[in-house]
């Protein structure tokens, strides 16, 4: 190997190593909306691939290499999916096939394993004799370990391009989606002895790499809460995870198991104070993923009282000690709110900045918010404007909604309601509640769209099951008048009252009407005092109008 080749080599190592940390790291974007955590991934993955103003370059620096199959087949893939070899046409079966490709690697890993334990054995007996090796044997370490790393790089990506490329792409029939599920399912299981063989094997690692390692997990399990319900999940792998820690007290599979219990799926009271406990115990030895989770527990009093104040230190601590990006957005949303701590606006945005710079699109968005509305900061609807672009781009719906709105009211940027409509298309699509109420109210008053009231009520209505009060209203609405659905009174005074005991003032308005007018009634029962009672169990009032108006930002850009 000539000096260019050797130098082209170590630089590919570096660039593989470097993806891979990136990629995994920025796993920890892990969300109750798991689909939005796929979609955001890619785009992570795309665009710290564009960084690279070389990127064509390396392109055909892997594809030349002689071991490109089994080190950079992944990577191959990658490149393929994001268009490099081909901007205007991608080959999906390439893509696809190179992912196999990576994973069908694992069986030569094997025999490298293999290998490695035989020249172990015999350098133990040759050692005395030879003392020229250690270079060679380091090499064939590095070798071996950058290898497992393209199959499980393999496995992350094939995971994500079945996502993506399948679910979120192409409609699937249902019996095609449960054979991808199984595929997936399978990986997730195998996945895990990955990660146990790597860690024993990687004895140079230290803690942050194993963090990179844990988070593939996560990932995966996104992957599995995307395309199976609940009842799957605490079937096949929650029962497998519980499995582990039971009979073999594996670490990782506790805080894989407290990710169920931070997201609410399994609700038994023993359990979740089991879980409390092993989370607590890794959040003290300096996890700081684990620490974020703690402090959530805390905030919400998950397996444990509530306790606010707890909440914040811990979060305080993941979130400086741990530099983690998720703990810096949420320790910044407790200044912001004075969840455990005294409000305090400036800090709240220092710590929405560090984490908005670290990548983290929730951060990025809050602090848009605050430069649009002047908290803890002087007021900036440009750099508003820009940072919802920046999220939203990257696939966050609740900047995705944000956006529109700005788009919507000439906020930051010349008034453009085609636009606006889009953005909130794209959110709805993303399942954003708020998003699919404000999708609603453009079908119905034909903003950036023509008006199709069928349409909004079939927004309002999917918003409206999500406790959103202002679709709610806007349902209620709409069985009243009849508008884009049969007329009903009496789910519009159903709709009315769920609304309004969600706080909201338009809804307590028009239920004191239907009241008083004996709307959705047998009678004409008058409660004009219905709105004083609501309004005396709320301690924020909720601001929102059927007509749009730009006040109704100052409730959502958040």
């Amino acid at each position: 190997m000539n000096k260019n080749d050797n130098k082209d080599e170590i630089f590919l190592k570096e660039f593989m190593n470097k993806l891979f940390n990136t990629i995994i790291y920025n796993t920890n974007e892990f969300k109750e909306n798991q689909a939005e955590c796929l979609i955001n991934s890619f785009k992570i993955i795309n665009d710290k691939l564009r960084r690279f103003n070389d990127i064509n370059d390396i392109v055909k620096l892997i594809q030349n290499h002689k071991n490109h199959d089994i080190w950079f087949s992944s990577l191959n893939g990658l490149f393929h999916q994001c268009g490099y070899m081909d901007y205007y046409y991608i080959d999906y079966n390439k893509c696809l096939n190179l992912y196999l490709l990576a994973i069908k690697n694992e069986e030569i890993l094997k025999m490298i394993d293999l290998n490695i334990r035989e020249e172990n054995e015999e350098e133990e007996e040759e050692e005395e004799y030879d003392d020229d090796d250690g270079d060679n044997d380091d090499d064939n370490f590095e070798d071996y370990i950058l290898q497992l790393k393209n199959v499980i790089i393999g496995k992350y990506l094939l995971s994500l391009f079945y996502y993506k490329e399948f679910i979120i792409n192409k409609p699937l029939s249902i019996k095609k989606l449960d054979s991808n599920y199984d595929l997936i399912y399978n990986l997730t299981l195998q996945h895990l002895k990955d990660f146990e063989e790597c860690r024993k094997k990687n004895s140079l690692g230290n803690n942050n790499n194993n963090n990179y390692y844990d988070n593939i997990y996560f990932f995966l399990l996104c992957v599995k809460f995307g395309l199976k319900n609940i009842d799957e999940i605490e079937k096949n792998i929650f029962d497998y995870y519980k499995n582990l820690v039971n009979k073999k007290n594996n670490i990782l599979a506790k805080l894989i198991l407290s990710i169920f219990y931070t997201l609410r799926i399994i609700m038994d009271k023993k359990e979740k104070m089991k879980t409390f406990e092993w989370v607590l115990n890794w959040a003290e030895e300096g996890n700081s993923f684990a620490q974020n989770n703690l402090a959530s527990y805390y905030q919400y009093g998950i397996g444990i009282d509530k306790d606010e104040k707890k909440a914040f230190e811990w979060y305080l601590k993941s979130a400086k000690e741990g530099n983690n990006p998720i703990a810096q957005n949420n320790l910044a949303c407790c200044y912001q709110y004075g969840i455990g701590i005294d409000k305090d606006e400036k800090e709240a945005f220092k710590w929405y900045s560090k984490s908005s710079d670290a990548g983290n699109f929730d951060a990025q968005n809050n602090l848009a918010f605050c430069y649009k509305n002047g908290i803890g900061t002087n007021m900036n609807v440009l750099k508003a404007l820009r940072l919802f672009i920046i999220s939203a781009k990257e696939g966050n719906s609740n900047a995705q909604n944000n956006l529109a709105s700005c788009y919507q009211y000439g906020i930051g940027a010349l008034k453009d309601e085609k636009r606006a409509f889009e953005w909130y298309l794209k959110s709805s699509e993303s399942g954003n509640f708020e998003a699919q109420n404000n999708l609603g109210i453009c079908y119905q008053y034909g903003i950036g769209t023509s008006i199709n009231n069928k349409k909004a009520v079939e927004y309002y209505f999917l918003s409206a099951k999500n406790n959103n009060s202002f679709a709610q209203n806007n349902l209620a609405f709409c069985y009243q008048y009849g508008i884009g659905i049969e007329l009903n009174e009496k789910k519009a005074l159903e709709w009315y009252t769920k609304s309004a005991e969600a706080g909201n003032l338009d809804a307590q308005n028009n239920l004191d009407y239907c009241y008083k007018e004996g709307i959705g009634k047998d009678n004409n029962k008058y409660n004009y005092n219905y709105n004083l009672n609501v309004n005396s169990m709320f301690d924020k009032p909720f601001v929102y109008f059927n007509n749009p108006d730009p006040e109704y930002l100052s409730f959502y850009l958040h």
